[in-house]
């Protein structure tokens, strides 16, 4: 009997440690990165920011581009963070041979109509920016987080 219960003891403070030891990994600090990013000297108007630690400790944050050229990025990592800019994807319109969207016949029912607006759908308007800028491992660009809050404007370069 008391084998046991100095099993189910042992039991109980090994899942108290893990316990312990998950909440520690959840508890780094974090901040708001927030500015612009334009390309050639306009406001982006779709498209994503993506910062990743480089602790490489927890998956990147991704921060939605406003119509306006805008982002923030809440829970940023303290510390050195690499900064990567994806433009929105390209409708699928875009990438068909002139004339030929434009003589595509849509039925006239609903689920056609649903397929039209997919098929015309897009993000915000795609540019197509250097591709080295796309993700944090080849974009140069780094933020250093160490308060609350953080101003960071991008300005990528043409090729």
């Amino acid at each position: 009997m008391l084998a046991r219960n100095r099993r189910c003891a042992a039991s109980l403070g090994i899942m108290g440690l893990a316990l312990a030891l998950v909440a520690g990994c959840s508890g780094e600090s974090t901040g708001t990165v927030s500015g612009s990013v334009k390309f050639k000297g306009k406001e982006m108007d779709g498209g994503y920011v993506v910062f990743q630690s480089e602790k490489n400790t927890a998956p990147p944050v991704r921060a939605k581009i406003n119509s306006d050229g805008n982002y923030s990025a809440p829970g940023v990592l303290y510390g050195v963070n690499k900064v990567g800019v994806e433009p929105p994807p390209q409708s699928l319109a875009s990438k068909m041979p002139k004339g030929i969207a434009d003589k595509a016949k849509v039925p006239a029912d609903k689920d056609a109509a649903k397929m039209q607006a997919v098929y015309s759908a897009t993000e915000g308007t795609y540019v197509d920016i250097p591709r080295e800028f796309r993700t944090p491992e080849t974009s140069k660009i780094t933020v250093t987080v160490d308060s609350g809050a953080k101003s960071l404007n991008i300005e990528i370069p043409p090729k």
